[in-house]
């Protein structure tokens, strides 16, 4: 990312964030800043380019007693030459507002009389987000807090902002996951 910034004359790495951009040109003007990397597009779906979900670093329960995936690697997306993964997330607002399903103390979802998740909206300042597989998307054990990590561009504060479990292991450097596995009849 500093090297993306020094390279287009930026005053710091948060130009790289463009909401006026997709998803998918973030992802190419990253690329670009790695050599021997791969570009896994759309339609390249095998080898390090495979679709993967991603645990939660905690369970999270859906409400219906599942345990489930919290989110997935899918393109586009980057393969670098050591094998790391990088996902970006462009957000075309920024702040912006979000819906979220409501959980519980124990991160379980909250549901209402139909059983449907209870929601709530809130205003969120991410303008994008950069995910990294640090071992690959073939590699286990593919969680946040293991080996998928995620980095933040903020309006607030016009900086990145490492995610919780990343400023874990980068500030006390101990890893912040709980290993467990998911209900696999919903991939």
């Amino acid at each position: 990312m500093e090297l993306y910034a020094a390279q287009n004359f930026c005053s710091d790495i948060t130009c790289i964030s463009d909401t006026s951009g997709t998803t998918d040109e973030l992802t190419q003007r990253l690329y670009k800043s790695f050599k021997g990397a791969t570009y896994c597009s759309k339609t390249s779906t095998e080898g390090v380019c495979k679709y993967t979900l991603v645990k939660g670093y905690k369970p999270v329960n859906n409400g219906y007693g599942e345990t489930i995936y919290s989110d997935s690697f899918n393109a586009p997306f980057i393969v670098s030459a050591s094998g790391a993964a990088y996902q970006t997330r462009q957000y075309n607002a920024c702040p912006r507002a979000v819906e979220h399903n409501i959980t519980d103390e124990n991160g379980n979802y909250v549901l209402d009389e139909n059983k449907k998740p209870v929601t709530e909206t809130k205003i969120d300042d991410v303008c994008a987000i950069i995910y990294f597989d640090a071992n690959g998307v073939n590699k286990g054990p593919n969680q946040f807090g293991a080996d998928v990590f995620q980095v933040r561009i903020l309006s607030s504060s016009n900086k990145l902002s490492p995610h919780l479990y990343l400023s874990d292991l980068l500030y006390s450097e101990k890893f912040t996951y709980t290993p467990h596995s998911v209900n696999d009849s919903k991939k």
